[in-house]
């Protein structure tokens, strides 16, 4: 988290390799934004429904577990369009399972995603899911 809101929505700004949140208006061609928009955080991802994000997530590095359709919960439509907005922001595809806790619905109460890695060498994404490698 680098920054705590009371905004209705949660958002991810882009940041340099230092985890440093990166400004409009900065750099060799910070003259060419608006003046009204100078030093305000450049957003990757906006308006992201409260309950998707929480302190610690890393989908790069771990498994995800999102709880949606329930009270004070995100909706399914909601987590689908930030994990597009989020996997068109990183250039990768995040696979994922949705599950319901009734075999006799098709009711979605929650959802897991699968950690991202790019392949050494090539230019192809793979899943750790504990899959064996194969040649």
């Amino acid at each position: 988290m680098v920054k705590k809101t009371d905004d209705d929505f949660d958002r991810i700004v882009k940041t340099d390799s230092d985890g440093n949140a990166k400004i409009k208006g900065e750099g060799f061609l910070g003259f060419l934004v608006p003046k009204s928009e100078r030093g305000k955080e450049k957003v990757a991802v906006d308006k992201i429904s409260k309950g998707i994000l929480k302190d610690g997530l890393n989908l790069k590095e771990n498994n995800g577990s999102f709880d949606v359709n329930g009270e004070g919960q995100p909706t399914l439509k909601e987590f689908d369009t930030f994990i597009s907005e989020f996997s068109d922001y990183i250039g990768k595809e995040i696979a994922g399972v949705r599950l319901g806790r009734d075999k006799n619905s098709n009711d979605v109460d929650r959802v897991l995603t699968y950690k991202y890695e790019k392949v050494p060498g090539r230019n192809l994404k793979r899943l750790e899911v504990g899959l064996p490698e194969v040649s």
